[in-house]
């Protein structure tokens, strides 16, 4: 089963591999800002300073 996350900004829910598109794009876009992985991205977006939640 696939992990669910929510934004705690819209209120949205999101699938891993919606997000793993967004951070594809954003890589792409900006390969400066985003010179690490796909799970440092969702370990930084669920930090106390970030905006996702893991939904179980």
């Amino acid at each position: 089963m696939e992990k669910l996350y929510r934004c705690t900004e819209s209120g949205e829910i999101l699938t891993e591999a919606q997000l793993q598109a967004e951070f594809e794009t954003l890589k792409a876009e900006e390969p400066g800002t985003y010179d690490y992985n796909f799970a440092d991205y969702i370990k930084n977006c669920i930090s106390k300073n970030g905006f996702l939640e893991v939904l179980k």
